[in-house]
């Protein structure tokens, strides 16, 4: 099997490089999602909902045995919250924090995410990369976050970019 690397926001901001290796074909969630489970491995997803004209709306799941009650916490929790078009917008394994931050503007939004071992290094690289999508005067006024307190490096499973994915969990 050919494999490729992806790194985290934080190598792409010269903030430290981590690298993740994915299959170059198939689901990489799904043909790892054994083998972190067996290494004892928790997940978390953040969901959001920004529908143009509706507040933003966001839930989220964490500490989860699976990556499929990661993503069911955080979709149950986005719809209490109000949102009408929750989506999975962040979902990793291991300890440690994402975040995902959206402009104020329903219409044409601007977005960042992070996945980090600490909360305040994933909430400081999502907000510089959805504030670097925005003209002067525009800010990133939304924020979502999640932490998983158990498990091993933070493994990105899938981020923003790659939501149109059919994912099987």
């Amino acid at each position: 099997m050919r494999t490729f690397f992806v790194f985290t926001a934080a190598s792409a901001l010269g903030l430290g490089a981590t690298w993740v290796a994915l299959p170059a074909s198939g689901n990489a969630a799904s043909t790892d999602a054994a083998a972190l489970q067996s290494r004892g491995e928790t997940y978390a997803a953040i969901a959001a909902s920004y529908s143009s004209g509706q507040p933003f709306r966001s839930g989220t799941g964490s500490n989860a045995s699976s990556r499929a009650e990661a993503a069911r916490r955080a979709m149950a929790s986005c719809r209490a919250s109000g949102g009408d078009d929750c989506t999975l917008v962040l979902e990793y394994s291991g300890r440690g924090c994402g975040t995902y931050q959206v402009s104020n503007d329903g219409a044409d939004y601007a977005w960042g995410w992070a996945m980090e071992p600490v909360g305040a290094d994933a909430d400081r690289i999502a907000l510089s990369q959805c504030q670097a999508q925005l003209n002067a005067g525009e800010t990133c006024a939304y924020r979502a976050r999640v932490c998983s307190s158990r498990g091993g490096t933070p493994q990105l499973i899938r981020g923003k970019e790659n939501l149109n994915e059919d994912d099987d969990y």
